[in-house]
């Protein structure tokens, strides 16, 4: 009786060594029982995959944001194609107009010897030369006639004024065109630059940002997987236990007491029953459809918050969250034999207490991955499930 307890203990310290390793990324403080340890790992997953989702859903309104400025750059791109084929176009133009500069200037070149050259003779033939030349006239015809080359030269002389000032002008204007053309040019192109890169800015500040999402999603990945990791070795090293449990080294309750199963049948433990919703074994798979997916435990379909009972007297090995199988208890009734109790909408037990044979543990539910409200119940011998029928009277 001593090695046997002594032995128990041993097993006993053995799990909860096994169980006291924590994920690196989470850093969390567990509780002493495998319970409060299953029951961190699993909120510990939970809030990963909150955030998880919350970084996921970050990353897709900014990457719709860079696409926006990807737009946005794209147009001021078009914007400044535009503008230097305007450039190019204004080139021409501005090239022709260095033309005519150039056929002004060399027309001022050529002409303003002439303009010099009337200028000195204007200002040697004043108005006194004008009348002698007028007085020495031969007749009034003669004197008409030299009146009319008066005129005529004076107009000629003022038709060289006229077209200087005209030529100076033109020079002046194209000049201005030139300068007008350019400027209007560098400024709109300086003002698509800005903004372009403003844009560019606004653009790596975005790429650093998603960037940044996905180093979080990398992590918080990291931390949901460990915590999933961590949870489902939680969960095994219960099994572990289960299957360590045989008939020569019996489970012990809390008080010490050494745990047998005698055999015989188990209390049926869903007292509501409606009908058996689906057997042990291979089915198809009521949510995902897959087919030939083995049914580890056998459906009892009853009314949503109805007494599920424990089958048989034993220690509670588990009472909390348990993946797809919801609120979930696990009761070791020694020799190797356990019970598992699923989709649970409440628990009535927490791990460690002991419980008598018939003893209302939770109430029926749909939590986890369940259609509607039923208990699904296994039997585990050694850790590993068998057919529960011919255990509640139903084989």
């Amino acid at each position: 009786m001593i090695r046997t307890k002594v032995i128990s203990l041993c097993l006993a310290g053995t799990l909860l060594l096994s169980c006291s390793l924590l994920s690196a990324g989470s850093r969390k403080v567990y509780g002493t029982s495998v319970q409060d340890r299953i029951n961190q790992a699993t909120k510990d997953k939970q809030e990963a995959l909150e955030k998880l989702n919350e970084s996921k859903e970050k990353k897709e309104t900014e990457l719709a944001k860079k696409e926006k400025l990807d737009h946005e750059i794209d147009l001021l791109e078009s914007e400044l194609s535009e503008i230097d084929a305007i450039i190019n176009e204004a080139e021409q133009e501005i090239a022709v107009k260095e033309q005519e500069i150039a056929g002004y200037e060399a027309e001022i070149e050529s002409d303003e010897q002439d303009f010099r050259q009337r200028l000195r003779a204007m200002d040697e033939t004043n108005a006194a030369s004008y009348i002698d030349l007028l007085l020495n006239s031969q007749s009034f015809s003669d004197f008409f006639a030299r009146i009319e080359t008066i005129r005529e030269i004076s107009e000629h002389d003022q038709e060289i004024i006229d077209q200087m000032i005209a030529l100076k002008k033109g020079v002046e204007d194209s000049k201005n065109v030139l300068v007008l053309k350019r400027d209007e040019q560098k400024e709109a192109r300086s003002l698509v630059d800005g903004k372009k890169s403003e844009l560019d800015a606004k653009m790596a500040e975005q790429n650093q940002l998603i960037e940044s999402i996905n180093n979080d999603i990398a992590l918080q990945e990291e931390m949901y997987e460990e915590s999933t990791k961590l949870e489902q070795e939680l969960k095994d090293s219960i099994r572990s236990s289960l299957s360590s449990s045989n008939s020569s080294v019996n489970s012990t309750t809390p008080s010490g007491q050494t745990l047998r199963y005698s055999g015989g049948p188990f209390a049926f433990p869903a007292p509501s029953l409606i009908y058996v919703s689906s057997n042990y074994g291979y089915r198809t798979h009521p949510i995902t459809g897959q087919p030939y997916k083995f049914h580890s435990g056998v459906d009892l379909a009853a009314p949503q918050g109805s007494n599920t009972v424990a089958a048989e007297a034993g220690v509670v090995r588990m009472a909390g969250w348990n993946g797809g199988y919801g609120n979930c208890v696990i009761i070791d009734h020694g020799s190797g034999v356990a019970t598992l109790y699923g989709h649970n909408s409440k628990l009535l037990v927490s791990a460690g207490q002991t419980v008598s044979k018939g003893q209302v543990i939770a109430k029926v539910g749909s939590t986890g991955n369940s259609t509607g409200p039923h208990l699904h119940f296994e039997v585990l011998i050694n850790g590993s499930t068998t057919d529960p029928a011919p255990y509640i009277g139903l084989g």
